[in-house]
């Protein structure tokens, strides 16, 4: 059963699992490939996540909500168009790197329409791979793949801001809301110290803690959460205020 919570809970990572068990037992001779392949996306994945953490930091502490809004917001228009461009060409590393910072950016007021060309142009119009692009294939095909894919990213941006709110995207990726209270039932050892302190609030059924309904966030649920010795009580406090009765 936890392992089955586990799975749930984790589902991209139990996917991965479950490939690597297909791989090893269908072609175990290509195992060694996908694990030197997943070692290098690892590889450059904790690369690149000190910078994106260092980016949105900074973007989070020293930009204003007002300039975002003001500068990438749904009614920036094509000056909002012109930034998102050049935030995504002049940025650098992998594709993935740029899904933080334009979740931070829409959670700041960005619109939905501009996250798309920012994600867009970071993918295919980085300044260094034009340059690149020009030594390989000549500037004359860079230039029309420039302003057709720019064209296209545009398009692609209004019909998504057409169809799909900032509120959606945000509210897909919200946190579930946890109660005021709560017992991790892995970390629950049933020692029915919890119960002892605080019986009103607490009862052990089946050598597990369990919350009672009606329970109140008093000084002995506080002494209770404190003194538990495997710190299986949580307490939420930020959700409702200390010593109001939960429904």
């Amino acid at each position: 059963m936890k392992i089955i919570n586990f799975a749930k809970k984790n589902a991209l990572f139990s996917i991965g699992v479950a490939l690597y068990i297909f791989v090893a037992i269908m072609q175990p001779d290509q195992l060694k490939s996908v694990a030197y392949y997943t070692f290098i996306y690892f590889k450059e994945l904790f690369e690149v996540l000190p910078l994106i953490i260092l980016l949105a930091t900074v973007i989070d502490a020293w930009v204003p909500k007002e300039v975002i809004l003001n500068k990438l917001g749904k009614d920036s228009g094509k000056m909002g168009y012109f930034f998102s461009f050049v935030i995504g060409s002049i940025s650098a590393g992998p594709i993935y790197a740029s899904f933080p910072i334009v979740k931070l950016l829409m959670e700041k007021g960005a619109s939905v329409g501009n996250a798309v060309i920012i994600i867009s142009s970071w993918a295919v119009i980085k300044v260094p791979m034009l340059i690149n692009e020009v030594k390989f294939l000549g500037f004359e095909f860079m230039a029309l793949r420039w302003v057709l894919t720019i064209a296209a990213i545009l398009v692609m941006s209004q019909i998504v801001q057409k169809f799909v709110s900032n509120e959606e995207v945000l509210a897909m990726n919200s946190e579930e809301e946890k109660p005021p209270l709560e017992i991790i039932e892995e970390y629950c050892v049933g020692c029915g110290i919890c119960s002892k302190i605080s019986p009103d609030d607490f009862e052990i059924i089946d050598k597990k803690a369990i919350v009672k309904p009606g329970y109140i966030l008093g000084p002995t649920v506080m002494e209770a959460s404190r003194r538990c010795p495997t710190n299986a009580i949580i307490l939420n406090v930020g959700k409702e205020k200390k010593g109001k009765k939960s429904a």
